[in-house]
């Protein structure tokens, strides 16, 4: 479990990375969509939680429909971590992934969807 728990936490990781690559309009857009989507899905029970993951992979499979050509697409990317953190979080609760790698995705994911938001609304100040 422990070399299938790190794979996943460093595909996550790295996929957000990538993100972080984007335009900071493009960022935003991810961070604002994961951000509402962790607001959603944070008081659910587990079987709650696993519906918002399915939820989430039908959103992908909609984006690739629609055009969505890479993983770093906004219409892909944001569905693709909302599933990651709610699969990190389904992981932790029934022990499919090591701790340290879930606790790692979430942290990550809260952490680029808090800090996303907080910049684009910050910036929309600004220019205000």
């Amino acid at each position: 479990m422990f070399f299938r728990s790190l794979f996943y936490e460093r595909t996550i990781l790295r996929h957000l990375e990538k993100v972080e690559q984007l335009p900071a309009e493009a960022q935003s857009e991810i961070a604002m969509r994961v951000g509402n989507w962790i607001e959603l899905a944070r008081p659910v029970s587990d079987a709650l939680l696993e519906r918002f993951a399915e939820v989430a992979r039908q959103e992908q499979r909609l984006a690739v429909e629609h055009g969505a050509k890479s993983d770093i697409d906004p219409l892909w990317a944001a569905p693709a971590i909302s599933e990651a953190w709610c699969n990190a979080r389904l992981g932790l609760a029934n022990g499919n992934l090591n701790r340290p790698s879930a606790v790692a995705i979430i942290a990550a994911v809260e952490t680029f969807a808090k800090k996303k938001t907080s910049d684009s609304e910050r910036a929309m100040t600004i220019q205000a």
